[in-house]
C-alpha cells in the first residue's frame, strides 16, 4: 500500500470478486513468514465484507509485490543455548489514528531472539486514543502481553533469556507514563487493562527503553512505508534476498527460510477458494497441496528439506477457475 491511500467501506458487496479468498490466503503468509505484508493485509481485511473493485485493485497490487520479493527469506544463525543466555527483546510502535473511518489507531510489535526475528504482530486497536502517548502506550500493554508469553514459552524449553526483556518504544511520554505509577488528569481515563506494563516494569520483568524514529523496526506493522524507507525496515527485520545470502558475512548461516515455497502455497490456496466459489469442478480429482514424502524430509537437527513437484499451470487455470478479470491481461502475456 502506497503513503496516503485511503481504503472506505464500499456500500455494496461485491460477491462476483473472490476477495475474500484472496485475503485469507494471504492472511496466512502474512503471519508466516512476510511481516512486511502484515499491516496491509491487516487493512485488506477490514473490507471482507464491504469490498468492490476498488479493494480488489488493491489487493492485487500486493500480490504484484509478493511476486517481485519472493527472493527475500529470512536468515537465521545458530546459537548455542546451553552455553549462554538468549537475549530476546522487541520492538512496539503505534500510528495514531491511521483509521480515517472510525480514526481508530493500529498497534504493531515484533520480537527478536538473538537478532532473529521470531514474532510479529499488526492490528488496530479496540478503542479510539485521545493522543499519540495514549495510542502507543496500548500497543505497549499488547506488547506486553506477547514478551510474558515468549518468556513462557523460553522457561518450558529450557531455555535462559537475558532478564529484563528489552522494548524499544518511539515515543518518550509513554516510556514515562509506563514508570510512574500516578494518574494525570490526562490519563486517568485511560482503562486498567492498558496498566499491565507497569506492573511489569516494577517486578522488573521488562524494561522500556526509547529508539529512535528511525531506528523503530516495528514502524513497518503500524502504517505503509516509502519505498526507501521500506527496505530499510525490511532490512532491520532480518529479510536478506538470494544474493546477500550467499556473501561472506553469512557463511555461518544454519538455515534460511525462503519464501518461495509459500508463495506456491498461496497459489494453491487461492485456486482452491476460486474453484469451491464458483462451485465448478474441471478436475476429476482436487489437486493435491501437500503429500508425505516417502523419505525423511529432515536429516540432523539443523537442516531442512523441502521437495516441491510442479504441475502444468494449463491442467488447474482454466476459463471457469479464473476471475474474468484475470483473462485479458493472461492472454496477452
Amino acid at each position: 500500500m502506497q503513503p496516503g491511500q485511503d481504503l472506505l467501506a464500499a456500500p455494496d458487496n461485491d460477491e462476483s470478486i473472490p476477495f475474500r479468498q484472496l485475503i485469507g490466503a494471504l492472511l496466512f503468509i502474512a503471519r508466516l513468514t512476510w511481516p512486511d505484508i502484515a499491516f496491509a493485509v491487516s487493512k485488506l481485511s477490514q473490507f471482507i465484507s464491504a469490498h468492490n473493485n476498488t479493494h480488489w485493485e488493491a489487493a492485487k497490487k500486493l500480490l504484484q509485490y509478493l511476486k517481485g520479493t519472493v527472493d527475500l527469506g529470512f536468515l537465521y544463525k545458530r546459537t548455542t543455548f546451553d552455553k549462554e543466555e538468549v537475549k530476546l527483546f522487541g520492538y512496539s510502535d503505534a500510528d495514531y489514528t491511521g483509521d480515517k473511518q472510525d480514526r481508530k489507531s493500529t498497534g504493531g510489535f515484533a520480537f527478536f531472539l538473538n537478532q532473529s526475528l521470531i514474532t510479529w504482530g499488526s492490528n488496530k486497536q479496540p478503542i479510539v486514543s485521545c493522543s499519540s502517548t495514549e495510542s502507543e502506550y496500548i500497543a505497549l500493554a499488547a506488547t506486553c502481553r506477547e514478551a510474558m508469553w515468549l518468556k513462557n514459552h523460553m522457561d518450558e524449553l529450557n531455555i535462559k533469556t537475558v532478564q529484563p526483556i528489552e522494548i524499544m518504544v518511539d515515543n518518550q511520554s509513554a516510556i514515562k507514563l509506563s514508570k510512574k505509577p500516578e494518574f494525570h488528569k490526562r490519563t486517568k481515563h485511560i482503562d486498567v487493562r492498558y496498566h499491565y506494563s507497569r506492573e511489569l516494569l516494577m517486578e522488573k520483568k521488562i524494561d522500556v527503553i526509547f529508539v529512535p524514529t528511525d531506528d523503530q523496526t516495528a514502524d513497518i506493522l503500524t502504517k505503509p512505508l516509502l519505498k526507501g524507507k521500506h527496505k530499510i525496515m525490511c532490512k532491520n527485520l532480518g529479510l536478506v534476498s538470494k544474493d546477500q545470502e550467499k556473501s561472506p558475512q553469512h557463511q555461518n548461516t544454519k538455515t534460511v527460510i525462503q519464501k518461495t515455497g509459500m508463495a506456491l502455497l498461496t497459489l494453491m490456496f487461492i485456486l482452491s477458494f476460486i474453484t469451491n466459489s464458483t462451485s465448478v469442478t474441471t478436475l476429476i480429482n482436487q489437486p493435491v497441496i501437500w503429500r508425505p514424502a516417502a523419505n525423511p524430509i529432515t536429516s540432523g537437527h539443523n537442516e531442512f528439506h523441502l521437495v516441491v513437484k510442479f504441475v502444468d499451470p494449463c491442467s488447474i487455470l482454466t476459463p471457469d477457475t479464473v476471475h474474468h478479470h484475470l483473462l485479458p491481461a493472461a492472454k496477452a502475456k
